[in-house]
């Protein structure tokens, strides 16, 4: 029902950028500027030539230059070459900002005790900051993602709110500040802790206001039975730009709340049919899909048993209502999809406990 959580990886550190700290040649000079031209247009592998050169003509190893390709590694996804030139960098200098960009990278191979290890190395070093990020922000936000992924979910709460007021005052991106909070909050959703997820969601959305937070707090405050405040964060949730990846649409989750805290049939029929044909433009699976269309048939089902009767007449005939083309629809899709999925079954067990018999895991 709710998406996974994107790992953090923080903009990379800059290693001595426009300071003296090595001396180059006028040629190794110009080649990393150049380096550093192709590398703020996002043309890593030009980037990574320039400074190669640029190495080739300092004549010996250099941390400013490893650093630097490997930041473009970064940037290109190739997390283990990032790897190589972080440590590099840091075999000829042992500061945090390499050992930040190095557990980035950590983190993002999966490898996150070497991440936990070289962000507490980090934490022991004098602070370094580079146009407007700290060392000591990303140690404590890559170990916090850590604890999270690990479920050690009050380390991890404990690491992110410890970040999270320093990125504030150091100019670090709303977004980050605010997914920060956002897994703060999920943090103690996973402790069952509503009152403080809701807390943390709300700190995110103060920071950056976000279909997919507005959808975390929503499910906290049904969670808690409040379904005034989880209908009107769904609502906002729509009226924001949809937050997609690979088998998640926040419009979904929002359209299942509206659902859920509906009593009108004709509504929750309606709710659920538009959630069900994002599902199936936005790569959900089909035993979820069938899922919907269970509820649809259920919701369509209740409004046909109870027609509607003009005031001094009779229910003669079945008029056609939204139900019943929803209805129709739902017949003629219906072999389309196969059984409930395991994570669509347990949204349904929830919503619907009539259904727990025909849940199928």
């Amino acid at each position: 029902m709710r998406r996974q959580n994107r790992t953090l990886a923080p903009p990379s550190f800059i290693k001595a950028e426009g300071e003296p700290a090595e001396q180059f040649s006028e040629t190794a000079a110009s080649y990393t500027e150049e380096g550093d031209r192709l590398r703020d247009l996002g043309d890593y592998k030009g980037a990574i030539a320039a400074y190669q050169l640029a190495k080739d003509h300092h004549g010996g190893k250099s941390h400013v230059l490893a650093n630097r390709i490997g930041i473009a590694f970064q940037a290109m996804g190739d997390h283990e070459q990032a790897i190589v030139h972080f440590t590099e960098s840091l075999e000829i200098e042992d500061d945090p900002v390499d050992r930040v960009n190095r557990a980035t990278s950590y983190i993002e191979t999966t490898q996150c005790p070497l991440a936990i290890q070289d962000a507490q190395k980090a934490l022991e070093m004098e602070v370094q900051s580079r146009k407007g990020r700290r060392s000591d922000a990303d140690a404590h936000s890559i170990i916090g993602v850590c604890h999270y992924l690990s479920d050690q979910h009050e380390d991890a709460t404990r690491h992110l709110l410890t970040a999270a007021p320093i990125m504030l005052s150091s100019g670090y991106a709303a977004s980050e500040i605010a997914y920060v909070y956002e897994l703060a909050g999920n943090a103690q959703v996973a402790l069952e802790s509503y009152p403080e997820a809701i807390r943390h969601y709300s700190q995110a959305i103060t920071a950056e206001d976000d279909s997919s937070t507005r959808m975390w707090r929503a499910w906290s405050y049904w969670e808690q039975g409040d379904c005034a405040k989880a209908t009107e964060d769904a609502q906002q949730s729509l009226k924001l730009p949809a937050y997609r990846e690979s088998g998640y649409h926040s419009q979904v989750d929002a359209y299942k709340m509206r659902h859920l805290c509906e009593e009108d049939p004709a509504k929750r029929i309606s709710y659920a049919t538009s959630a069900m044909e994002l599902m199936r433009t936005n790569g959900y699976d089909e035993a979820a899909i069938k899922g919907m269309l269970e509820l649809i048939k259920r919701d369509s089902a209740s409004e046909q048993a109870a027609p509607e009767v003009p005031a001094g007449g009779s229910a003669t005939s079945q008029a056609v209502t939204p139900g019943t083309m929803a209805m129709a629809k739902a017949n003629a899709v219906g072999d389309l999809y196969a059984i409930h999925s395991t994570n669509s079954a347990g949204w349904l067990e929830q919503a619907h406990p009539e259904l727990a018999d025909d849940i199928a895991y």
